[in-house]
């Protein structure tokens, strides 16, 4: 898919922030909007994660739903609009496609917005592994409150029967982004052997390690070892195949299930370390 990596100066998040911001709250909003722009500025410098990007249209389905499901329960909180924030600085979107997106997602919060029409073109046009990282960035926006409301419960489950999304896959997902999982930061864990760190570093990478599996650190060792093999089994090349995956995504699937097993691997040796 086409790439959108445009270059951008620093006070685009405060701009992009005080528009959502007074989109959903007028004058406070703009003001709070602004606080949070001002916040993704101070990160802006890091560079978008490889290997995910949208074209155009894609984005602008994206945001789209994400003001309908922002909306969903009623209003739209400070937490969402940082959130919808810090996704056009993760996409990197030059000053006139953001305010497009800011628009775009006001069009999805008004109440004659109707989201079929963007999930069936989503759907026809964006592979597997891309409809969850979608559905992954919905989930984000709907924890950025720290709870999903019913409203928004029943937006996240028509994009899954649109996409195809099973209800074990989605309550994955969903726990993923619960314990603040990030698609566009994925973090790449290194080989076992480079896990060599300081005990001030050590928790760090495996909270990391815990993230990838979708899991919290009190799991058991019986539940621990199940999601791992289910999450090995989702991302054979084999299945993929069978499936229809091209070959950037089975490439894509390969170097998930290298970091699963690298994570799975680091944490069996951090549970026998505590025995």
């Amino acid at each position: 898919m086409k790439a959108v990596l445009k270059s951008r100066r620093s006070w685009l998040g405060k701009a992009t922030g005080a528009g959502l911001g007074f989109l959903s709250g007028g004058p406070v909003g703009l003001v709070i909007g602004a606080v949070a722009g001002h916040l993704v500025d101070r990160v802006s410098d890091r560079s978008a994660a490889p290997g995910v990007v949208f074209r155009q249209d894609h984005i602008d389905g994206l945001f789209r739903l994400s003001g309908h499901l922002a909306k969903a329960d009623g209003h739209i909180s400070k937490e969402e609009i940082h959130e919808a924030t810090r996704l056009m600085d993760k996409l990197r979107l030059e000053p006139s496609r953001r305010q497009q997106a800011i628009r775009f997602f006001n069009d999805g919060k008004a109440p004659l917005y109707r989201p079929d029409r963007d999930l069936y073109s989503l759907n026809a046009s964006l592979s597997g592994l891309d409809k969850e990282v979608l559905l992954s960035l919905l989930l984000r926006l709907a924890y950025a409150d720290k709870t999903l409301q019913p409203a928004e419960i029943r937006v996240l489950k028509r994009v899954c029967d649109v996409f195809g999304v099973s209800a074990i896959r989605y309550l994955w997902l969903k726990n993923r982004a619960r314990v603040g999982y990030d698609w566009l930061s994925e973090p790449r864990i290194l080989p076992e052997t480079r896990f060599r760190l300081r005990r001030g570093k050590e928790g760090s990478a495996v909270q990391n390690a815990y993230s990838v599996l979708g899991l919290e650190p009190d799991v058991s060792d019986a539940d621990l070892k199940i999601t791992y093999r289910r999450r090995m089994s989702e991302f054979h090349p084999d299945k993929l195949h069978a499936r229809g995956a091209s070959v950037a995504d089975i490439n894509r699937a390969k170097e998930k299930a290298q970091t699963i097993q690298t994570a799975y691997n680091l944490l069996r040796k951090h549970r026998r370390g505590e025995r």
